[in-house]
């Protein structure tokens, strides 16, 4: 009559979303009265959801069952959404009409809900930092604490993700509380930690080539080992960690300009200094006032351009003009003409990073 085949489904209780079930034992045996015989990977999963059943133990392929004999294979159910999740487990074997099948009817229901992370998980204490909350059952309306802080802007972009932005607190490793109702909020526990941002105070020298390749030093508080820098966006190589206080680099190229310095730490967190900077091109002259003065030098003139900086040189008709002022901001300079022969002369500025050309632009007389 040859062999028989014979599989009770399994149970399969109710199990939580993204929750392994307990396992479930399938027990085979043969109830006919010839060997049967299951070969190498006998037993697989088929179906809609098979993914969501693992085969934990086969003791079934590559055996041979005698009359009455039985077999067990251990599967579990791990639901990656709600209601029924059909599927089945495939026993190939030498029973006419193989492969047999066992129905495997798991069903999921949601979790209660729940808050799993956040990210990034490390921001600054003053805030403003845009967070993603991720989780279970958030609601329209729901409203975030951080720290016990109020988290602003939230965005429920749906039933498991929250964005909000962070508010000020004090440092430390602090929970993440969101609230789906009145009566009911759901916490993260220590999810978020709560740091000190980097101080940027100064930055030495002030100034430099648009080229890029100045050596500076940062100065502030905060700093730490791996911190990374820019300046005007752009990074500063080779960076040194001198202090909690210092650090140096090298400037990369970038367009002339007043700029930011920013330190980051590793974890993310960065501090700014503002206008602390300036991108500085080679100079430019566009005019001068006043245009004639006398021979005998001493006259006060005012010269209009671009990239005046610390260590400019004046010279007209090939004179210094002396005690150069720089105005604030940087486009004027002011000085005193030296003694001269009469005649119609260049201007000339020279500073760090090049020299420009006035012709023809002052007439001592």
């Amino acid at each position: 009559e040859g062999p028989g085949f014979s599989a009770p489904a399994p149970s399969i209780p109710t199990t939580v979303i993204g929750q392994p079930s307990a396992q479930q034992t399938v027990t085979v045996t043969n109830t006919g009265n010839a060997n049967l015989a299951f070969g190498a990977g006998a037993v697989t999963l088929t179906g809609t959801s098979a993914s969501e059943y693992s085969i934990v133990t086969d003791n079934c392929s590559s055996q041979t069952l005698a009359a009455n004999g039985t077999c067990t294979v251990i599967i579990t159910f791990s639901p990656s959404a709600s209601g029924s999740r059909p599927a089945s487990l495939s026993f190939a074997s030498n029973v006419v009409g193989s492969p047999s099948t066992v129905a495997l009817n798991g069903s999921a229901t949601p979790p209660g809900p729940t808050v799993t992370s956040i990210s990034p998980n490390v921001g600054p204490t003053t805030g403003g930092q845009r967070v993603t909350i991720t989780g279970y059952g958030f609601v329209a309306g729901s409203t975030v604490k951080i720290g016990g802080t109020t988290c602003g802007s939230v965005v429920v972009v749906n039933s498991t993700t929250i964005t909000c932005t962070t508010g000020s607190r004090s440092a430390g490793v602090v929970n993440v509380v969101v609230s789906i109702s009145r009566y009911v909020s759901i916490t993260g526990t220590n999810l978020y930690t709560y740091v000190c941002p980097p101080s940027v105070s100064s930055v030495s020298p002030k100034f430099g080539d648009i080229a890029g390749g100045t050596s500076v030093t940062i100065n502030g508080s905060g700093f730490v080992s791996g911190s990374t820098v820019t300046i005007g966006g752009v990074a500063c190589t080779s960076v040194v960690f001198v202090s909690a206080y210092k650090l140096t680099c090298t400037t990369g190229a970038r367009a002339s300009g007043l700029v930011n310095a920013v330190v980051t730490l590793p974890n993310s967190v960065f501090g700014t200094g503002r206008g602390l900077y300036t991108y500085v091109g080679p100079p430019t002259v566009t005019g001068i006032k006043s245009t004639y003065g006398s021979t005998l030098g001493g006259t006060y003139v005012h010269i209009y351009g671009t990239g005046f900086v610390t260590g400019i040189t004046i010279s007209i008709g090939g004179v210094a003009c002396t005690k150069p002022v720089i105005q604030s901001n940087g486009n004027e300079v002011d000085c005193y003409t030296g003694a001269r022969a009469a005649g119609v002369v260049d201007v000339v500025v020279t500073t760090p990073f090049g020299t420009a050309t006035l012709s023809g632009g002052y007439r001592y007389r």
